[in-house]
This record gives structure tokens, C-alpha cells and sequence, in this order.
């Protein structure tokens, strides 16, 4: 009887073990987790105005964004170092670097002489629409 209860002592220890080292694993993973950024359709609420900025990602790596007019067209870029990803929209004579969180994709941009901060939500992996807008 003694070894039977030390048996059962061991396995619980070893399963405890387990279920832990698996319940780290899960917090580390969900902790970690970003979304790719790459070819589709984002969307943001401008609480100010009430409108939708649209952002396009092109297969290209071009992007745009815009809502009545085209506000900001460049190209995504990535730059990555030893400890971090950086990903940003290098137009002619600007870089709007682009945040990164688990669910969203933040964006400062200059519209009418004044800086705001789009908040972006993955709509589709399929850009909306090809269609020019009006540039700047």
C-alpha cells in the first residue's frame, strides 16, 4: 500500500508539472501574439469627425490611406534589429511609423495641418477598392 500511495504522490506531482509548464507555454503564446500586417483592408474611426479612414495594403507592399482624399501613399517597410520589428510607410519626404498591437494597427498621420492617430482593425485580406482618389 505504501508504494501504491507514492506511485499516485509522483504521478500527480508529474501531471501538475505538465498542466503548468503547458498553462506557461499558453500565457506566453496569448502574451506575445501580434497580427501580420501585410495585403488586405484595415479600417479606423476618427472620434472627431465620425469617419472612416480606409488603409489598403497591395500585394506590392504599397499603401494607401484615405477617406474622402488620399492622405498618405508610400510603401510598407520592415526594418528588424536584434531586439525588435519595426514597421513603418516611407512616402517621398516622410515615414509614418506604424505600432503594432495584438489586435490593431496604430498610425499617426498629419490631416489638415493637424496630427491624429488612427486606430486600424483588420477588415479583409482583399484590398476594398483599386480606385484612384484625389491626391493630396
Amino acid at each position: 500500500m505504501h508504494k501504491t500511495s507514492t506511485k499516485v504522490l509522483i504521478s500527480g506531482f508529474l501531471l501538475i508539472l505538465f498542466a503548468s509548464i503547458c498553462f506557461s507555454i499558453y500565457l506566453y503564446m496569448q502574451l506575445n501574439a501580434s497580427i501580420s500586417i501585410g495585403k488586405g483592408h484595415y479600417l479606423a474611426m476618427d472620434s472627431n469627425t465620425n469617419g472612416t479612414y480606409n488603409m489598403e495594403i497591395y500585394e506590392d507592399h504599397s499603401v494607401k490611406i484615405f477617406l474622402d482624399k488620399v492622405y498618405v501613399e508610400g510603401t510598407l517597410e520592415h526594418e528588424q534589429t536584434q531586439y525588435t520589428d519595426s514597421y513603418y510607410i516611407q512616402t517621398k519626404d516622410k515615414k509614418y511609423f506604424m505600432s503594432i498591437n495584438h489586435d490593431t494597427v496604430s498610425v499617426p498621420i498629419e490631416v489638415n495641418g493637424n496630427l491624429i492617430s488612427l486606430v486600424f482593425k483588420f477588415v479583409s485580406n482583399v484590398p476594398f477598392t483599386q480606385v484612384d482618389l484625389p491626391q493630396k
